[in-house]
């Protein structure tokens, strides 16, 4: 029997799901505010962007484990690195929108808050299609993570 899996490509659904899901919430909380029966999509919308993150963490130590495969002088070397960027600015774009959700503030931040928070998120939401891409590029181009037979 062979364990000796990819990780890395079995974990990375968890945080794209999470993350694109709280974005939608938190843009149809500014659309509906009230929710919808009873629902709070405000909370809803934190709580996908928090496990979205947090999921995030197993799949970058996998991710960097599968790099330790490829050679220093491949071409998806240089293509691996470009997603190692586009992952971290997803990761810390993310963390300031979680950050400036959860510290208290000012009646008089909010509005410039909103903005800003929103700027995150979707700075995030294409640094996440961008990491995606390029590991999609990786597994299909190159072979990366991929098992053979």
């Amino acid at each position: 029997m062979n364990f000796a899996l990819p990780l890395h490509p079995r974990l990375v659904h968890f945080p794209v799901a999470l993350l694109v899901l709280g974005v939608a919430l938190h843009l149809l909380h500014g659309w509906r505010p009230q929710g919808w029966q009873g629902m709070r999509w405000e909370r809803l919308s934190l709580a996908c962007l928090l496990l979205g993150w947090l999921t995030i963490l197993p799949a970058v130590v996998s991710g960097l484990a599968d790099q330790n495969a490829i050679a220093l002088d491949a071409p998806a070397r240089a293509l691996s690195n470009s997603h190692i960027s586009a992952v971290f600015v997803t990761a810390v774009a993310f963390a300031a929108a979680i950050y400036l959700r959860l510290r208290p503030r000012s009646p008089w931040e909010q509005a410039p808050t909103r903005w800003v928070l929103l700027a995150l998120l979707l700075i995030g939401l294409a640094a996440l299609v961008i990491a995606g891409e390029l590991g999609g590029r990786l597994v299909y181009e190159f072979g990366v993570g991929a098992t053979g037979g």
